[in-house]
């Protein structure tokens, strides 16, 4: 999970972003760890809010990961990882 503010009006917002394993295979795209470490963690355009026309159609700024977490595949459940909830304004 990860904050966001929208570029028209500031409001913020806590969103999802996932690493997605066909887009990492076929567009070359890094794996969210790396996004965070780079600071390049994108999200595209905010939610819906009232009374802010132009910054629906506008990228979203990353502001910081909230919760990071990750599959261990070895135990077949979730495990936290407080080392990527950082920072991440570019």
């Amino acid at each position: 999970m990860i904050e966001i503010q929208c570029q028209g009006c500031g409001k913020h917002f806590l969103v999802e972003v996932h690493s997605d394993r066909i887009k990492r295979i076929i567009f070359k795209e890094p794996d969210l760890k790396e996004q965070i470490k780079t600071k390049e963690v994108s999200y595209g355009d905010p939610p819906f809010h009232e009374d802010c026309d132009s910054g629906l159609t506008m990228t979203a700024i990353p502001l910081k990961v909230i919760e990071f977490w990750e599959y261990d595949w070895e135990k077949f459940e979730w495990k936290r990882n407080k080392e990527f909830e950082i920072d991440v304004t570019p």
